[in-house]
């Protein structure tokens, strides 16, 4: 079984299984360090980069960053193929590619 956590403070929506890993806090503060470094160091780049998150897992910390401007692409990876269809369809259901 499943369920849906809405991410509010990015508009996202990623679904999670109620067995194996949840949404901790460790992801949310590795995404707020990352936003405030990208913010702090690169205000006057214009030119967008590309992110890549290994094992990536259900893909919370790629949903944390989605809305990033100075981010182009991500490319999430997971070796674990029933952690990447949970992955795929955060994708899908945020309407990202």
């Amino acid at each position: 079984m499943s369920y849906i956590e809405n991410l509010e403070s990015v508009n996202k929506k990623m679904i999670v299984r109620e067995k194996g890993l949840k949404i901790t806090q460790d992801a949310i503060l590795l995404s707020e360090f990352i936003k405030k470094y990208f913010n702090a160091e690169y205000k006057n780049i214009k030119e967008k980069k590309t992110f890549l998150e290994i094992g990536a897992g259900q893909g919370i910390i790629s949903l944390l960053l989605s809305e990033m401007n100075i981010i182009s692409k991500i490319f999430a990876a997971e070796i674990q193929k029933d952690i990447f269809k949970i992955l795929e369809k955060n994708i899908e259901i945020n309407n990202l590619e």
